[in-house]
């Protein structure tokens, strides 16, 4: 057993945090909101520039500030407060980047390089994928179901526990332990997770408000397979469209008509 547990740890010492993906994909779909805002706002406004008659602040150096703001509470403070704060800020900070791409690729900073939001979206997409790669090909691991329930005790600490949040705690427990953790490790944490008070748990009631407004025939496995077909359909659609306006996209015509075809894309793309 000895043997088993030291070749475990040794083989784990990237622990991965069971709700790391939940939060990329909240930071995508932050990043996303934040790129469709700030084109909405440009267009209606007139695309105006600040830093008066010599200067042009872009809005990607906000963006960098913000990403930086974000990894620096990411890396001061403890429990998983910081992470909400790092999803909004990172993925404000990262869609005010990500939107001025084109800036960056073309030698006249041009913001309406028509190729500029294929790359956004393939830029997502990889980081999605990339997501997925990382926490959905390997199974979890003993000492990483231990370590997050280490983690989830120690927020309960500062801040209390869910009932939800308890009981993930407790099945990952167990599931270190039968996969061959170190069972004095596992006890004390679940004497600490026993000590940590209880608390209101307001995302779940919000989350259920969500989904009564939600259609019953949209529910469940309907509502995935919809959309998927959907997504599917749609980012087909706009694959079809880049191919076709290649020659285009290279000599720069008929910006207006594709600039809002891709803000149409990219807005039913982000609410799928």
């Amino acid at each position: 057993m000895d043997e088993v547990r030291l070749r475990d740890r040794s083989a784990s010492r990237l622990l991965r945090d069971a709700s790391a993906s939940s939060r990329i994909e909240g930071l995508v779909i932050v990043a996303v909101t934040t790129i469709l805002l700030v084109r909405l706002y440009l267009h209606l406004t007139g695309y105006p520039q600040v830093g008066g008659a010599t200067l042009h602040i872009a809005h990607s150096l906000w963006g960098g500030l913000l990403m930086v703001v974000a990894l620096c509470g990411l890396l001061t403070y403890l429990g998983r407060t910081p992470h909400a704060f790092g999803i909004v800020a990172g993925g404000i900070g990262f869609g005010l980047f990500l939107d001025e791409i084109g800036k960056f690729l073309t030698k006249t900073n041009d913001y309406f390089y028509r190729p500029s939001v294929a790359i956004m979206y393939v830029v997502v997409l990889l980081l999605l994928l990339a997501n997925r790669a990382i926490h959905g090909f390997r199974p979890v691991t003993a000492w990483e179901d231990l370590a997050n329930a280490a983690s989830t005790a120690v927020d309960g600490v500062m801040r209390g526990l869910t009932p939800a949040e308890r009981a993930r705690a407790t099945a990952q427990l167990r599931s270190a332990r039968a996969g061959g953790a170190d069972p004095e490790a596992a006890d004390e944490i679940e004497r600490l997770l026993a000590r940590c008070r209880d608390r209101d748990d307001r995302r779940s009631r919000v989350g259920a408000g969500v989904k009564r407004m939600v259609p019953p025939a949209l529910r469940g496995d309907r509502g995935t397979w919809a959309a998927a077909v959907t997504l599917t359909v749609f980012s087909g659609l706009m694959l079809v469209h880049a191919v076709v306006t290649l020659a285009d996209d290279l000599n720069g015509s008929d910006r207006d008509l594709t600039v809002w075809f891709q803000f149409v894309g990219v807005t039913v793309t982000t609410l799928l």
